[in-house]
């Protein structure tokens, strides 16, 4: 979801959106399993920071984001989608994970 965020913010289908969207789904994994060997719960708080501090060593520098950035977006989705109501989001962010969503099944069809 965060390439379709991307794409969507940015160039759609720019090669540096799909290896952010992998880089963030695998930061995200590597963090949640750390986290659970810690015996930690996912606060979310604590995850955002893991994230970008897990993303920093990816080269952002052909992207208009940041680690942190990419972080935040991360836990903000993941709010939304558990239906948390999430301050300073606009409608695109509230109605993203249905187009993602509605994306998937266009091409499962095809």
């Amino acid at each position: 979801m965060v390439r379709f965020w991307l794409d969507e913010e940015w160039e759609r289908g720019a090669t540096i959106n799909r290896d952010i969207g992998v880089a963030a789904g695998a930061s995200y994994a590597r963090c949640v399993a750390q986290m659970a060997r810690e015996g930690e719960d996912e606060v979310l708080q604590r995850l955002v920071m893991a994230l970008a501090a897990d993303l920093a060593d990816f080269d952002f520098a052909d992207s208009f984001v940041s680690a942190f950035e990419v972080a935040n977006k991360v836990i903000e989705m993941l709010m939304l989608r558990a239906g948390v109501d999430v301050c300073c989001v606009g409608e695109d962010d509230i109605t993203r994970a249905a187009r993602y969503e509605a994306t998937l099944e266009s091409r499962r069809d095809d």
